[in-house]
């Protein structure tokens, strides 16, 4: 469904190529692909707002070409993150900033009036290798990598958090209180929900 109109609804959607299609082009002998390039391959019902109009559409993420794809009309297309800001999907929301060159997807995982805690998934190709001396034969698959997190505010931009140290030195005038903070609940760096205790700390501090 959608809600409202817009005189220019193609720029709304783009269309992309697979990247099934890239690596099986028309003619190839079809290539058996292990995993997957998706957050879940199911497609749900998300939700976006451009200005007045609001779409509500099935739609997935596509982590290996950072892009949400949509049914369309009976038409797989791609949200254009050049003119959208936030989606909603699998009861998250998720925002698309620039990172270097290139707008980057991320889901909120933490947000505050000063600042939002981001998450960035990744899978990347590993195309396989086949008939390799003395080595085992390797199909195509998408293997999952380990997620990242940023820090983002308007004042202070996007800044990767990669430790506990990197989140409290934002705040160097709270890192006192903050090391408290992570000694007296046991917090775990390798831990999502632990970052996220020390998130909601630290910007309420």
């Amino acid at each position: 469904m959608l809600f409202g109109q817009v005189s220019n609804y193609t720029d709304v959607f783009v269309h992309k190529a697979f990247h099934e299609e890239l690596i099986n082009p028309e003619g190839a002998p079809e290539i058996e692909v292990e995993g997957t390039p998706y957050l879940d391959s199911v497609f749900t019902n998300g939700e976006f707002q451009i200005k007045e109009t609001k779409y509500l559409l099935p739609m997935r993420f596509n982590i290996f070409l950072d892009a949400f794809e949509v049914k369309v009309d009976n038409n797989i297309l791609f949200i254009n993150m050049n003119i959208v800001d936030t989606v909603f999907y699998n009861n998250s929301p998720y925002l698309f900033k620039k990172m270097g060159k290139k707008q980057k997807t991320f889901q909120i995982l933490c947000g505050s009036r000063s600042a939002d805690l981001l998450k960035k998934y990744s899978v990347s190709f590993i195309n396989g290798s086949f008939g390799v001396p003395f080595k085992e034969d390797v199909y195509p698959h998408y293997e999952s990598k380990m997620p990242e997190y940023f820090y983002f505010s308007e004042e202070k931009g996007l800044i990767k958090i990669a430790s506990f140290t990197d989140l409290s030195g934002i705040y160097p005038d709270k890192s006192d209180d903050i090391k408290a903070f992570i000694k007296k609940g046991k917090l775990k760096k390798n831990n999502e929900d632990d970052l996220v205790i020390l998130f909601k700390y630290i910007t309420e501090l």
